[in-house]
């Protein structure tokens, strides 16, 4: 079964988003590569009633490279409305390159949010599978299910 099987599977995601890396560090070269990367993206947010919030998210992930050429990661970062209303998240990924350069990410985030009012309240708690991809110049798109 392909990637694209997968996710078709899934439905419709109730997050999508596109953005670009912003900055990237090198945190240590041995025993394994390991990349600092940091990025914002422009949010769609659909909850269960169909609402559509808009929202800037922005985050931070780290990645080390396998020996295999795949690599592992986990990720934080603050997802914010035009209204003030804010959830954080947190991710474990695994991924690859494509022969094109394309990085292709494949996770679980964990989310919250500090109230159980607002547009984002119905994201506490919410456990999400996701995708996201990243071309050779840094511009990324990002699709994100409800899982359960």
């Amino acid at each position: 079964m392909n990637a694209t099987t997968v996710t078709d599977s899934l439905g419709n995601p109730f997050f999508v988003e596109q953005g670009r890396i912003i900055g990237q560090r090198v945190l240590a070269v041995t025993p394994q590569p390991q990349l600092e990367s940091s990025f914002v993206a422009n949010a769609t947010i659909t909850n269960g009633s169909d609402t559509v919030i808009d929202a800037i998210n922005t985050g931070t992930s780290v990645s080390t490279l396998n020996a295999d050429g795949t690599f592992r990661g986990e990720g934080q970062g603050i997802l914010r409305t035009q209204g003030g209303d804010v959830a954080t998240w947190t991710n474990q990924v695994v991924g690859s390159i494509t022969p094109e350069g394309t990085i292709i990410t494949r996770g679980v985030g964990f989310w919250s949010t500090p109230s159980t009012t607002g547009e984002l309240a119905f994201m506490n708690g919410m456990i999400t599978v996701f995708e996201v991809q990243i071309d050779m110049e840094g511009n990324l798109s990002a699709r994100e299910w409800k899982w359960g």
